[in-house]
């Protein structure tokens, strides 16, 4: 599909087994975070999360995962 602004651009949409994909991985994700959260208790997990964020942004990757973006089907 066009991108009126920019004629060079093509908007891309998933297919719907893409976008099953991806919500199989989101609700994975989740499931994971939950188990890690039952495990290990709130404050661990949320000290987990903030040590792997403080390595993505060592890393220089802070701004590529954070604007990486699949929209909601």
């Amino acid at each position: 599909m066009p991108v009126p602004a920019d004629q060079r651009a093509r908007a891309v949409r998933l297919t719907p087994r893409r976008s099953a994909m991806v919500e199989a991985t989101r609700r994975i994700r989740r499931d994971l975070e939950a188990e890690v959260v039952a495990r290990v208790g709130q404050r661990k997990a949320a000290a987990a999360r903030d040590a792997l964020e403080g390595l993505v942004d060592v890393l220089g990757l802070a701004e590529r995962v954070s604007t990486r973006t699949v929209p909601e089907p």
